[in-house]
């Protein structure tokens, strides 16, 4: 039931004006399972990235990847969090373990696949992203 739920909160995630009701929701699945589950983790670490709470997001990511060493999304989240908050070093090994899952990751590749609504923030992950040192 967990992993349904989280993969329905990605869409509140979506809509700002549901972002706290997601986050709400997440850390209730976290609480009711009794064992860690890496997409409630992944997924909160993705709610306090797209509501600009670095920090936080880095906290939950890094037990995502604990969890799951090969989440290549848990990894990508992290080195983009790791480049938001000028972390170049920590940003590049995160990178690095990217193109070990995913070897055809690169900038150009988010730019086709960006899946938000709007593409406000892109030049921002972007920016982060060659912090990282992705391929063009």
């Amino acid at each position: 039931v967990a992993l349904v739920q989280c993969s329905c909160y990605l869409k509140y995630l979506e809509n700002s004006l549901l972002m706290d009701e997601a986050s709400t929701h997440i850390k209730q699945g976290i609480r009711l399972n009794p064992l860690p589950v890496v997409h409630h983790f992944k997924y909160l670490g993705r709610f306090y990235y797209a509501s600009g709470q670095y920090e936080k997001a880095l906290i939950e990511l890094k037990k995502a990847v604990k969890l799951s060493p090969d989440n290549g999304l848990a990894n990508l989240l992290l080195a983009i969090v790791y480049g938001l908050l000028d972390r170049k070093e920590d940003a590049q090994a995160s990178a690095r373990k990217i193109l070990e899952i995913w070897p055809y990751w690169s900038i150009s590749f988010l730019k086709k696949s960006w899946g938000y609504r709007t593409k406000n923030n892109l030049p921002k992950v972007v920016d982060a992203m060659r912090k990282a040192g992705f391929p063009e």
